[in-house]
């Protein structure tokens, strides 16, 4: 069986200390211990032309925090955020249990026991900033196929940002905008926050939600996320549509999306464009839907994969 190379890498995880307050949350936390990437390369037998791949995996996260409860991940960051304005890109934040957790449009975003809570710190230029969302499923798509497989079951994109499988939400994606500076070229500081189901969720969660039986730690999860992103980030528009749009489920089917102001379209998903926005047709004409909530696709077992 082919195991890519950031599943070889996820073996090279570091382990969480005990140490330090981040004052900039306001909260106690832990933080990343970490060594060599090359030196852990060896110890463990990773082959010789995978090093550059671990190194990659270790390289790309600036720092990561990790607190056993907080109001909000997104909100400790864009507090940090506003305390230290050249915060770098790939800054983390994990949690245990959030006391208020937010969902799109100020939803509550209720936590299972065991979730996966993590909010991601990045900046990207005017191109990439429609596509963050989408692709950060996509990103969460991939780390599943490398991590579960077939075990998993189906395993889906709702567009804008839940990850579904087998029918169920198990992820939920809210990538808030917190500045741009202008430079050579403009640059947007983003928080991307993410909440995945790992184990079975109560009623508190809703009747759609589900869970992903993963036997990875969160840590290796996270890896494979951010390895992901960062990869699915130095490719194109045109390698994004491709890519998102084989995992999107619903196509073909129709749907109803509700806008902001609380009205309604009718519609059939049809695909997405270049600019992560979903194409739909109303049967008279299509339509491009750049925000709303669009409702769960009945559930078929031959989509996704």
């Amino acid at each position: 069986m082919y195991l890519s190379p950031i599943l070889t890498a996820l073996k090279i995880v570091a382990q969480l200390t005990t140490g330090r307050l981040d004052e900039s949350m306001g909260v106690p936390s832990r933080a990343f211990s970490r060594t060599s990437p090359h030196a852990t390369a060896r110890k463990t037998g990773v082959a010789p032309h995978l090093e550059r791949d671990v190194e990659v995996a270790w390289e790309i996260v600036a720092s990561r925090t990790h607190v056993p409860a907080v109001d909000s991940t997104n909100s400790a960051i864009a507090r940090r955020f506003a305390s230290d304005p050249h915060l770098p890109s790939w800054t983390l934040l994990t949690a245990d249990h959030q006391t208020r957790g937010r969902g799109r449009y100020g939803r509550t975003w209720v936590d299972a026991s065991n979730a996966l809570l993590a909010s991601l710190f990045v900046r990207v230029p005017d191109e990439k900033l429609d596509w963050i969302t989408a692709l950060t499923g996509l990103a969460i798509v991939r780390a599943l196929d490398d991590l579960c497989g077939d075990t998993c079951g189906n395993i889906g994109l709702k567009w804008p940002n839940d990850v579904i499988v087998e029918g169920r939400k198990v992820a939920g994606i809210l990538a808030e905008h917190l500045g741009t500076s202008t430079n050579r070229e403009a640059s947007h500081a983003l928080v991307i926050g993410i909440g995945l189901n790992l184990a079975p969720t109560d009623s508190a969660a809703g009747p759609n939600a589900g869970y992903v039986p993963v036997t990875a730690t969160h840590d290796q999860v996270l890896v494979a996320i951010i390895a992901h992103l960062h990869a699915l980030l130095g490719q194109g528009s045109e390698a994004w549509r491709d890519a998102y749009s084989s995992r999107l489920i619903g196509k073909g089917q129709p749907t109803s999306i509700t806008h902001a102001d609380g009205t309604r379209t009718d519609a059939v998903i049809v695909d997405v464009d270049d600019r992560a926005g979903l194409i739909v047709s109303t049967g008279e004409s299509l339509q491009t839907i750049t925000c709303g909530d669009v409702a769960l696709p009945a559930y078929s077992p031959k989509e996704a994969r």
